[in-house]
């Protein structure tokens, strides 16, 4: 199985990580997302701008791009 190692510090540990591919390992990582987003929002003074179901959103589907973007096979 191949391993991969986390380049962005924004998003924990470096690895490394054995997962089928870059993308499922990402996929695994959408429960630690989830909360990260929700504290982000709990956070942020300018939240209640946003509904927070779509500020949740968003905020998991940038950190699904900044830590794929983030991942090198090694």
């Amino acid at each position: 199985m191949p391993r991969f190692y986390n380049t962005n510090y924004r998003y924990g540990a470096s690895g490394p990580f054995e997962a089928a591919s870059r993308e499922t390992l990402v996929e695994s990582m959408h429960p630690t997302f989830r909360l990260w987003a929700e504290d982000r929002w709990e956070e942020d003074q300018d939240a209640d701008l946003v509904p927070k179901a779509d500020y949740i959103t968003q905020a998991i589907e940038q950190m699904r791009k900044e830590y794929l973007a983030g991942l090198v096979e090694g």
